[in-house]
């Protein structure tokens, strides 16, 4: 076996102090191991040096507080503290009482009418107190140049002078100014007398309740109940007699003769059909008078709306064609649902013609809304006849407009009625005939302008 090398072997490398340092750690900078020399380092300790922190602070020696200093510096602190807590509340109160005070006099010359009031906005109808004249244009004849009121203003009347004096009459005016001055004259009126003041009634009216069908029987319900109780209440106290019992078929026996044998059933069966026809004829009479009286209430409230209406409103309009039936019918229903009067004429079956209406404001603006907003002029519509039928009429290009409005103080129409003329001479005599001719001349201009528009 040959021996072992051991002259050649190279050193191993493992851990420990047998590791080599890396060429990255190695520096060839000589001022790092001095300023490690002089102890620059940062995480060395300085407690050597003279000019370090703690050097210094500890050069002189230690000091320590005496006893009760921290406290009389803390109780000086919190005395300067209270003095100046107490100087701000001073200071405060100062204020908000000069704030009151300011308050109460701005509010006693708002009272006194020396300046504007802000909280109502008084001060945007403020003007420049220089523009402000000393007193009025209509007091200037009752005032002297200095502004002081006339003596004769303030002078007593003597006890001789008659009650009836006024020096506003011409003829006592001018015996006034002959006989005395002006300024020392007698005051112009007499007396001065103030209007009563009417007093408003404190009786404040309910607002109507608008109520649904529902409750409209609901409510009838009730107040027949209440009635029905308050007539039985007076029958059982004796106020009133009592009520006749309604003797039917069904309780006849019960009624009429409980404990007897009734002979002739028929003659009492006839006896009560005879009141069974007597009561139901009675009560269709009875509801035929209401019925009555309903109608006659509705017509004089009707009558007395139109008469007691003092200014009559008219609207005239001019319409190109009246050939779609549904548009008749929308004008004749309306006119008299809205008891207007007036007519509505036209030249030939599709010529134009006009419309006139009279009557109140509310219902006028209800018609023309109609006219001229609700109807389709324009609308083309199937009519059957026996010359045609199912034809389609074209109706583009028609229309209606509002050619007038005012008021009227008197008119012989009573009614409102709608008719074909087959002339325009026609048109003319029923319009003079009414007194409504001003209306032809309307009718002739808009017609005018219709054709001038259409040929061009």
């Amino acid at each position: 076996m040959p021996p072992k090398n051991t002259t050649s072997r190279k050193p191993r490398s493992g851990r420990g102090l047998d590791v080599e340092l890396h060429p990255a750690l190695a520096s060839s900078n000589a001022n790092i191991i001095k300023a490690q020399q002089k102890q620059v380092n940062p995480y060395l300790s300085d407690i050597g040096q003279q000019n370090g922190k703690v050097f210094k602070k500890y050069k002189d020696g230690l000091r320590f507080y005496k006893k009760g200093e921290i406290s009389a510096q803390l109780h000086k602190e919190r005395e300067e503290l209270a003095r100046r807590l107490k100087e701000e509340e001073l200071r405060a109160a100062a204020e908000k009482a000069h704030r009151v005070s300011l308050a109460e006099q701005k509010r006693e010359r708002i009272a006194n009418a020396e300046i504007p009031d802000d909280s109502i906005g008084e001060e945007l109808y403020m003007q420049r107190f220089k523009d402000i004249p000393n007193y009025e244009w209509w007091d200037e004849s009752y005032l002297d140049k200095s502004g002081n009121i006339l003596p004769k203003y303030t002078t007593e009347y003597p006890e001789d002078m008659d009650s009836d004096y006024d020096s506003d009459d011409m003829n006592s005016g001018v015996e006034c100014m002959k006989s005395q001055t002006e300024e020392t004259g007698p005051p112009s009126i007499r007396y001065v007398q103030h209007p009563v003041p009417i007093k408003i009634p404190e009786e404040i009216t309910a607002p109507k309740m608008y109520l649904t069908k529902l409750e409209h029987k609901k409510a009838r319900r009730r107040n027949r109940k209440l009635q029905r109780e308050e007539k039985m209440a007076k029958v059982q106290l004796g106020l009133e007699p009592k009520p006749e019992t309604k003797v039917k078929l069904s309780n006849m026996m019960n009624v009429l003769d409980n404990n007897k044998n009734i002979s002739d059933p028929t003659a009492w069966e006839n006896m009560v059909k005879d009141q069974i026809e007597e009561r139901r004829q009675r009560h269709i009479q009875e509801n035929e008078k209401r019925h009555e009286e309903a109608v006659l209430r509705k017509k004089s409230k009707v009558s007395d709306q139109i008469e007691g209406s003092e200014d009559l409103f008219c609207k005239a309009f001019y319409f190109q064609s009246l050939q779609n039936p549904k548009i008749r019918y929308k004008l004749k229903m309306n006119s008299q649902q809205l008891n207007l009067k007036g007519f509505c004429l036209r030249v030939g079956e599709g010529g134009p013609g006009i419309i006139v209406v009279i009557g109140k404001e509310k219902s006028c603006n209800f018609y023309k809304k109609l006219v001229c907003t609700r109807i389709k002029w324009n609308e083309n519509f199937k009519i059957k006849d026996a010359t045609n039928n199912g034809e389609l009429i074209d109706m583009t290009g028609n229309y209606a407009v509002e050619i007038w409005d005012g008021l009227l103080k008197e008119t012989k129409l009573r009614n409102w009625f709608m008719k074909i003329c087959q002339t325009e001479d026609e048109m003319k005599n029923i319009l003079q005939q009414n007194d409504a001719l001003s209306f032809f001349n309307l009718f002739i201009e808009n017609k005018a302008e219709n054709t001038n528009l259409s040929q061009q």
